[in-house]
């Protein structure tokens, strides 16, 4: 739909390309691709069959995202790429955390004293970006 010039113009084309960039209009598939990598990782590595390889599968796609947000900046606003980057981090760090909490949950050494404030951070953290205002978009 992007791509056909003649459908430029329809709301639903613009509904999805308005916030980008000159040339980044087809960059919602990266979105989507990024959502169904995700899903088909926590479908078939589910996290009570192997939770270290869900864990390092989600790492590597948000990884590349983040890259390639990092690089190319696809948004029309600096304040819109600049949260995309801060919830790609903030992803990041809570599937590392949550990677650091199970290793130790499956660690003979394994102790309250870290799990539970572990468990706090990473549910304060998740708090904050469900909680995170949603910015007007400025047409």
């Amino acid at each position: 739909m992007t791509q056909d010039k003649s459908l430029k113009d329809e709301p639903q084309v613009l509904f999805l390309t308005r916030s980008y960039r000159k040339g980044f209009e087809r960059w919602e598939v990266e979105r989507l691709v990024r959502i169904m990598l995700l899903k088909i990782i926590n479908v078939t590595l589910p996290i009570t069959l192997n939770p270290s390889a869900q864990m390092g599968f989600f790492s590597f796609v948000l990884v590349a995202s983040l890259v390639l947000h990092a690089t190319q900046a696809p948004y029309t606003k600096d304040q819109w790429n600049q949260i995309e980057l801060g919830l790609l981090v903030l992803a990041l760090l809570v599937v590392n955390l949550t990677s650091i909490c199970l290793a130790n949950e499956i660690h003979w050494a394994r102790s309250d004293e870290v799990q539970v404030p572990l468990m706090v951070v990473i549910a304060v953290m998740v708090a904050i970006a469900g909680f995170f205002p949603v910015l007007p978009v400025d047409s």
